[in-house]
């Protein structure tokens, strides 16, 4: 390792599973977050909403947690959320868009753009909702 550089690690970082699942906990936690914000919660209002400690919440956001799909749908669903899981080709350029149902199509309300293979959020998303997005950790 050494002699290599700071871009050379971290593409070699990007061939490992264990990148992409800390990526995923990140985007994951991230979302949650948002929508608990959204909902005006803090964290000790969504620990009594799902019966749990305050501690497990905090382990949530950190990326701590023992993250399994049935507890990551509990937590959405706390929230009066979904979770969406998908799969496509590592070539594909994937986005999610979320569109509030009823809302005149005119009047689209994007809350998230997320690039696979960039991992950056759309030039148009400045300053929209996904730049308020707090880390994890918070």
């Amino acid at each position: 390792m050494v002699g290599k550089t700071f871009k050379a690690l971290i593409e070699d970082a990007g061939r490992r599973d264990a990148y992409h699942v800390e990526l995923a906990i990140l985007q994951f936690t991230s979302d949650l977050y948002q929508l608990m914000k959204k909902r005006e919660l803090n964290k000790a209002a969504l620990a009594r909403m799902l019966g749990t400690s305050p501690a497990y919440i905090t382990k949530v956001f950190r990326g701590d947690a023992n993250f399994t799909i049935e507890s990551m749908v509990k937590l959405t669903s706390a929230l009066n959320g979904q979770i969406h899981l998908h799969v496509a080709p590592q070539e594909h350029e994937v986005r999610w868009l979320d569109v509030r149902v009823g809302a005149p199509r005119t009047h689209v309300s994007i809350s998230t753009v997320w690039a696979q293979k960039q991992h950056i959020l759309s030039p148009a998303m400045k300053g929209g909702p996904a730049d308020e997005l707090e880390p994890a950790a918070a």
